[in-house]
Order: structure tokens, then C-alpha cells, then sequence
């Protein structure tokens, strides 16, 4: 029998009422991009200004030049005619590369490690348990022991006519020595005291470079008792104060000015004879990494591998842009020379 059709209505409406009421989530709350909470942006990186190369004036000689290659080159020094170069593994060679071109010769062979080339010298301190015997010999030759110290550490240095060793203070048993400086002859390779009573920082490594320098006339070291820089005729005499404000180390020297590089990093100039210390301005992407300084100035490489010189009264100027890590500088009279990478290049001051 065919239900009324109201009936039907109502059934469908009391079926309503009896379902349980459908979840329904509220509406969600609309937030402007503005108000909400979004990941934190990284800073905008502070962005270098490309490198400007110095002017070459259109002079191919004035432009960086690949001269060899050496397996893990390191760049040693140079003479008038050669720039001298080992391979960076131990035991090393080391190779005379010419300036002007033609064919690189091998001077030396599987050298080890404990020994440290100079212009025609090699040299070593040998711990003795009590404290260091310094030998030295010239290529090819036969090893010398030149001086027999209870001294701690030291760092060496040179010039075109002596090698110099600062012993950095007594160790162990046997009298008590203080820092002082000896100088050994290149011709005869005989080894005498030029000064003694140093208070020399204890820093470096027997024989490395760095921390003191000569120019042929004087030589500079700093000492820390009293904190202060000094100098001294190369054949000794009466050492005298340079600086007494600074931590430093002398890098360079020309007629009348010294220039040093302080414990935390800055280039700093002081009159040759004495006085007050003014900071070098560098910009941070400036910072020193290798470093080699002469009369000329300061050739020094970057922490994106330029390669830059420094000299008094002008900025920085860029001298040659390296593809790979430099990890050595040296100069003669009129080249500056580096190891990029593998490669041994040279360029004209």
C-alpha cells in the first residue's frame, strides 16, 4: 500500500534528528603571510668586489708566468738567475728552476725531513735529549756540527753572506743558557756567538722561518723581557731597542723603515732606528697568508689565493689571481715567486 507522501517526509526528518550530528572543524583562521611565523632567512652575504688586477701596461713581462711544475710544490728562494723549489713530501728534492726559461735541474735528492735548505746550505738541529747540536753542510757536501746547546727551540734566518740560529732558552740538564744568536760564516761555515741574554719568545720550530730577519747590515728580533723589538749589527756589538709597544715579528727592512707583523695578525711600520709603531690599513679579504718581505716590500698571498704587494705609502695592489691554494712566497731583486698549486710561477716586481 503506497505510503502518503508527508509520511514519508516525516520519517525522513525523525531519521535526522535520531543520527548523531556530523564533526565538523571550524574554520580555520586566516593569518596574512605578513603575521605568519616563517623560517628565518639567512643574512645576505656581504659581497667582495672582484679583484682589480695592477695595470701590466701591455707588457707581457710584467704578467704571471708558469715556470715549472713540482709535485706539492713549496717555493724556497730565488738568486739572479734561478728560483730553487722542493716537492713537498718527505724525503724531498729540490730543484733549480730558471728565471729566464730552459730546462729545471734537480740539485738535491731525497732530502729528510730534518733538513732545511738555504742558498747553497743545509742545516738541522738534532735533538740530544738536554737540548739541540746544530749542524749544517753545503749541497753535496758533508755534514758539520758547528755548536753543541742545551737549548730549547730555535729559528733560523739568513742573508747572502751568514746563516743565523736564536736559541730560545735552556732546557733540561746542564748549565742554564739564555736566548742568544749565533752566525755561521758561509765560506768557512765557522759558527760564533754575536749576542747573548735574549728573553726570545718561545714559538716556531728549530730552524724555521720567520720571527727574525737580517738585511745584510742589521739584523731584528723581538724578545719579551722587556716586550720590545731589537736590533743589532750582523757582526754584533751593542743590540739596541727598535720598538717597545708590540709583540711583533720583523718581516721587512729598507732604509728607513721596518716593517713587522704583531701576534694577532697586523702589519705594522716602525722608523728603522727606533720609534712608534703605525698600523698598515688592510681590508679583512686582505689578511696574510704566505708572507715574504725585502727592501721592495711586502709580497703576500690571500685567503682566496691573490697574490699582492705591499709598499710604503700605497694600498695594497693585486699582482696575480692563483686557481689553486698558495701555499709559498719568495722574491729575489726583481721577481716575486709562489706555488700555486703544483705550478711554480713567477711574475716581474
Amino acid at each position: 500500500m503506497r505510503r502518503p507522501a508527508f509520511a514519508i517526509t516525516l520519517a525522513l526528518l525523525g531519521a535526522a534528528a535520531c543520527r548523531k550530528p556530523e564533526k565538523v572543524s571550524p574554520e580555520p583562521e586566516l593569518v596574512s603571510k605578513a603575521d605568519a611565523e616563517l623560517p628565518e632567512a639567512d643574512a645576505p652575504k656581504e659581497q667582495k668586489p672582484p679583484r682589480v688586477l695592477r695595470d701590466d701596461k701591455g707588457d707581457p713581462s710584467r704578467r704571471a708566468k708558469v715556470l715549472a711544475s713540482v709535485t706539492g710544490a713549496i717555493a724556497l728562494f730565488a738568486d739572479k738567475t734561478d728560483v730553487y723549489a722542493r716537492t713537498g713530501a718527505s724525503p724531498y728534492d729540490v730543484f733549480a728552476i730558471p728565471i729566464a726559461g730552459g730546462a729545471t735541474r734537480k740539485v738535491l735528492a731525497a732530502v729528510d725531513a730534518e733538513w732545511h735548505v738555504v742558498p747553497g746550505l743545509l742545516h738541522r738541529a738534532e735533538d740530544t735529549g738536554h737540548g739541540r747540536d746544530l749542524f749544517v753542510k753545503r749541497f753535496g757536501g758533508t755534514e758539520r756540527k758547528i755548536a753543541s746547546t742545551n737549548c730549547s727551540s730555535g729559528t733560523s734566518f739568513y742573508d747572502d753572506k751568514a746563516l743565523y740560529w736564536l736559541c730560545h732558552g735552556s732546557v733540561g740538564a746542564g748549565p742554564p743558557m739564555d736566548g742568544r744568536i749565533w752566525r755561521v760564516e758561509r765560506p768557512t761555515l765557522a759558527a760564533r756567538t754575536i749576542v747573548t741574554g735574549l728573553t726570545l719568545p718561545n714559538v716556531g720550530t728549530d730552524w724555521s722561518p720567520g720571527g727574525a730577519i737580517s738585511d745584510g747590515a742589521m739584523i731584528f728580533w723581538p724578545e719579551r723581557e722587556p716586550l720590545a723589538v731589537f736590533s743589532l749589527p750582523v757582526t754584533g756589538g751593542t743590540k739596541k731597542v727598535v720598538n717597545s709597544k708590540e709583540m711583533a715579528s720583523p718581516l721587512s727592512a729598507n732604509a728607513t723603515t721596518l716593517t713587522l707583523r704583531s701576534w694577532d695578525g697586523r702589519l705594522l711600520r716602525v722608523p728603522r732606528t727606533g720609534g712608534s709603531a703605525v698600523e698598515i690599513p688592510l681590508d679583512a679579504a686582505d689578511a696574510p697568508q704566505a708572507i715574504r718581505g725585502d727592501a721592495s716590500g711586502l709580497y703576500f698571498t690571500t685567503e682566496d689565493s691573490a697574490v699582492l704587494q705591499l709598499v710604503e705609502g700605497a694600498p695594497p695592489a693585486v699582482l696575480a689571481l692563483g686557481k689553486h691554494e698558495i701555499r709559498s712566497i719568495t722574491t729575489n731583486d726583481t721577481h716575486v715567486f709562489w706555488a700555486d698549486g703544483d705550478d711554480i710561477v713567477g711574475l716581474m716586481k
